[in-house]
């Protein structure tokens, strides 16, 4: 019986540590954040949500081990960037004709 309880609390362990969110460290030569063009910036994104932006060699001091990196190389990263021509605030769209 011990035996099992064991097996069962190593697989369950097993199971909830392969469904945590992956970490990810996105980093390219620019980073605009709506009102500066930042150089050699990065963002690192935790359970699907950014949790820290920032100059490289500040985040890439203190990454997890676990992280995988994305590198756009020469490219500007725009988070947060929507389509902004649907006009989402100018009118209701529920009104008729």
């Amino acid at each position: 019986m011990k035996k099992l309880i064991i097996a069962t609390v190593f697989i369950l362990f097993n199971a909830l540590n392969s469904t945590a969110q992956p970490i990810f460290y996105i980093k390219a030569d620019r980073l605009f954040d709506g009102d500066v063009l930042h150089e050699k910036w990065g963002i690192l994104v935790r359970d699907r949500k950014i949790e820290s932006v920032g100059s490289q060699a500040n985040l890439e001091s203190n990454l997890p081990p676990n992280c995988q990196t994305i590198d756009f190389g020469d490219a500007t990263l725009l988070p947060g960037l929507i389509e902004g021509h649907a006009h989402l605030l100018l009118h209701p769209y529920n009104e008729t004709s």
